[in-house]
């Protein structure tokens, strides 16, 4: 993400490439829910891994859900909805530390005059959200499929593609 941030934020951050990519990665999201055959996230071993954490990489690009490419690959290596979700969740956790520390540099050298008490009251509100969050998910994910998901990036790509050519 580092390395094509600025590739990524100069070339491709245009609304047709994004509507590409929604719906390209929802069509992904609908098809690997055809591929889980029930393994437990115990059963993840290196190569899974790898291959999920590949995926990941991916989400760099404009439209591409982090935890929705994440979780759809996990579901393509056959792995439970449930334990595909858990893994994604957790496999965020150094990309979102890395993120926090990167803006927290870049804080430090705009020698930013935010007050520390705000930046800490705002950190742990989205801390709390976020368990909220997950809470849900993964209580979601334990019932339901990502078709709601596709649906959504469906009609987004094709709202993006009306409002863009009209």
């Amino acid at each position: 993400g580092i390395l094509l941030d600025d590739m990524v934020a100069s070339h491709l951050r245009m609304p047709l490439f994004i509507a590409l990519t929604l719906s390209v990665f929802g069509a992904y999201m609908y098809i690997s829910e055809r591929k889980t055959d029930g393994r437990k996230l115990q059963s993840i071993g290196l190569k899974d891994a790898l291959f999920i954490g590949l995926a990941q990489a991916v989400a760099v690009l404009p439209g591409v859900s982090r935890s929705g490419i994440t979780i759809a690959t996990a579901l393509f290596l056959g792995i439970r909805r449930e334990d595909a979700a858990r893994f994604s969740f957790l496999l965020s956790i150094p990309v979102i530390g890395g993120a926090v520390l990167l803006e927290l540099l870049d804080l430090r050298e705009a020698q930013s005059s935010i007050d520390p008490s705000l930046l800490a009251a705002g950190v742990t509100a989205s801390f709390i959200s976020g368990l909220f969050a997950l809470t849900f998910l993964l209580w979601f994910f334990r019932r339901a499929t990502l078709r709601p998901f596709v649906y959504y990036r469906l009609i987004l790509a094709a709202i993006i593609i009306v409002v863009t050519l009209s």
